[in-house]
């Protein structure tokens, strides 16, 4: 598995980003970077999310998931997840992971 995250931009570059979780944009949009040196689990980065946030998943994780604000979840490709989650929050988006 990687252990960082790598962010581009069109104007910028790319920067590489280790023992980060979350990114602002220039936007004000946050994203919550769960995996690859972000945090440590999926949970993890729902509590600490706001509403509207965008938390992108990378890797496998076994836990059950909790999600009472309504947020955006993205796996990357072969992000999974195994135990589940139960959605609390209207509005809430999950595109791209494996559950089971």
């Amino acid at each position: 598995p990687t252990t960082s995250w790598d962010v581009t931009t069109t104007t910028e570059g790319t920067d590489t980003l280790t023992d980060v979780e979350i990114v602002q944009d220039g936007l004000g949009e946050r994203f919550l970077l769960v995996g690859s040196d972000g945090f440590a689990t999926i949970q993890d980065a729902v509590d600490a999310a706001l509403a509207g946030d965008t938390i992108l998943v990378s890797g496998s994780f076994n836990e059950s998931v909790t999600v009472s604000t309504q947020v955006t979840i993205i796996g990357l490709p072969g992000a999974d997840l195994t135990g589940g989650i139960h959605v609390l929050a209207n509005g809430t988006v999950i595109d791209g992971m494996t559950i089971r």
